[in-house]
């Protein structure tokens, strides 16, 4: 009844993204399972040191190329095999100056959060495992062992959960050893799997101006790292880490969701791309409509559950976070704006088009955080993520419209 009423073939969607939902599932769960215990067995300081050492960690992990990721997933998909030895040459180079950034940000931190500033320097010899290593996940992606690289989620989520979960349960009064678990058992995971995935590499072919690419790449990739993390710095060098606990929490079911809609939207890519943009701005204008209707529903739905979710989950101490958790839910639309035209920008090969909007919108949100947290504080910051989302969709849009009307006007063609 969906295929025929919304025009998309829901049956494709079901089965191709059954593996990719089953990953993000345990994913998903493993990471709340964790922020959990957290928010039940500690308190909003550990909750907030949990989160500041997660996105400072997420930041310097950028020097280790995460960004060529997406370069390397072409590269090994059309058997250049070998491009994966170059890329992991230079993170590794790369990966040894974050390690260095970690030492030198935890002895900066130390005075003034001193579990904060003990975590990131233990953690500091772990990084290049817990980063370079990390692309096991990229091969078994263009290999297209989905079933496999799922199970590796699944394995590595259990032993998360379970090994952070007992280190939570026996240090309530700060984060040091269960940071330093998280890491070590991750870095554990990465090496296990890295050597299993290395026997699918069959021939030693690099492809060419890989590196220009991937550096192209690792710019966008700069300012969707600063936009996931910079909030949290912001709100914690001005607040503390208190509002920043409470944020998190606000964060996490809008954040969820768009795991979600990433997903099934990154399933549907191939026949994005096998139809072309011109269809799919016909469908879009044909069915824009019933696509508002749905997320309206959706929006509704999200706002009347989350205060039921947020206090069940989390606790009576994180009921603050219910009202910033609602509007933070304005996100998931432009989200989903973002996430489809972004992916017509690259099929029509505007990988620089691409890049230059994420360089604009990255600018808009990082002025936004500056200005409005310091004003508004934890609602600032939701407010800055909006903007973020709605400057990000609203270019990619018309983006995609300008292309198309341009090269329908070489055709001599109209939509």
């Amino acid at each position: 009844m969906l295929n025929k009423w919304l025009g998309v073939d829901t049956n494709f969607l079901i089965k191709s993204s059954f593996w990719l939902n089953l990953e993000k599932a345990a994913r998903m769960v493993s990471e709340l399972g964790i922020i959990v215990m957290l928010t039940r067995l500690t308190d909003l300081k550990v909750v907030g040191q949990y989160e500041l050492l997660l996105s400072i960690y997420s930041l310097v992990a950028v020097l280790a190329i995460t960004g060529f990721n997406s370069s390397l997933l072409r590269a090994l998909s059309t058997g250049y095999d070998g491009t994966l030895r170059e890329v992991m040459r230079l993170s590794w180079r790369w990966s040894v100056v974050g390690a260095g950034a970690l030492v030198l940000g935890g002895w900066w931190s130390y005075e003034t959060y001193p579990a904060v500033g003990l975590s990131l320097i233990a953690a500091a010899p772990i990084f290049p495992w817990y980063t370079v290593l990390r692309r096991w996940d990229v091969v078994l992606q263009a290999k297209e062992r989905f079933a496999e690289r799922s199970a590796y989620y699944g394995i590595s989520s259990v032993g998360l959960l379970m090994s952070v979960g007992a280190a939570i349960w026996w240090n309530r009064d700060n984060v040091v050893v269960p940071f330093i678990v998280l890491v070590a058992v991750q870095a554990m995971f990465n090496i296990i799997f890295f050597r299993r995935v290395s026997r699918l590499l069959v021939n030693d072919l690099v492809e060419e101006n890989w590196m220009k690419s991937g550096y192209k790449l690792f710019i966008s990739e700069i300012f969707n790292v600063l936009y996931s993390r910079l909030d949290r710095l912001i709100l914690v060098g001005w607040l503390g880490l208190e509002a920043l606990a409470i944020y998190a929490i606000a964060t996490k079911i809008g954040e969820g969701v768009k795991l979600v809609i990433g997903g099934v939207i990154s399933t549907y890519v191939p026949r994005l791309y096998k139809n072309g943009t011109l269809v799919v701005i016909r469908w879009y204008r044909a069915q824009g409509w019933k696509i508002v209707a749905i997320v309206v529903g959706g929006l509704s739905v999200g706002w009347l559950v989350t205060p039921i979710m947020i206090v069940s989950l989390f606790g009576e101490q994180y009921r603050e976070s219910v009202v910033f958790a609602q509007w933070y839910l304005l996100v998931i639309p432009f989200h989903l704006l973002a996430s489809i035209w972004s992916y017509l920008l690259i099929k029509d090969r505007r990988e620089g088009l691409f890049v230059g909007i994420g360089a604009i919108a990255g600018v808009a949100n990082i002025i936004a955080y500056i200005i409005l947290i310091p004003k508004w504080g934890i609602s600032g910051a939701v407010a800055g993520s909006i903007v973020y989302y709605v400057v990000l969709g609203g270019l990619y849009f018309g983006s995609v419209n300008w292309v198309l009307r341009k090269n329908l006007v070489k055709q001599g063609l109209k939509i």
